[in-house]
C-alpha cells in the first residue's frame, strides 16, 4: 500500500489530485479498498485519513532527503 501511495504522490505531485486519483481507485476494485482497509488498521489509522497520514509522512522524508544535501552542501 505504501508503494502505491508513493506512486501516485510522485506521479500528481499534488496531494489533492493523488487523493482523489486513490479514492476513486478504491472505489471501482473493492479488493484494493480491503487491502486499504486492512493496511489502515496494522498501520492504526482511519480509513478516512490513512492516506492522508502517510502521505504527510512520505513527503515530510522526502524534505528531509534534501535538507540532508543542503547541510552537505553548506559544509563543504
Amino acid at each position: 500500500m505504501e508503494q502505491l501511495i508513493e506512486n501516485l504522490i510522485d506521479a500528481y505531485r499534488d496531494l489533492d489530485s493523488a487523493y482523489v486519483e486513490f479514492n476513486h481507485m478504491l472505489d471501482s476494485e473493492p479488493a484494493l479498498r480491503t487491502d486499504y482497509a486492512e493496511w489502515c488498521e496494522e498501520q492504526g489509522l482511519s480509513l478516512r485519513n490513512g492516506f492522508k497520514e502517510y502521505a504527510a509522512e512520505y513527503i515530510a522524508s522526502q524534505n528531509s532527503i534534501w535538507d540532508t544535501l543542503k547541510d552537505f552542501d553548506n559544509e563543504e
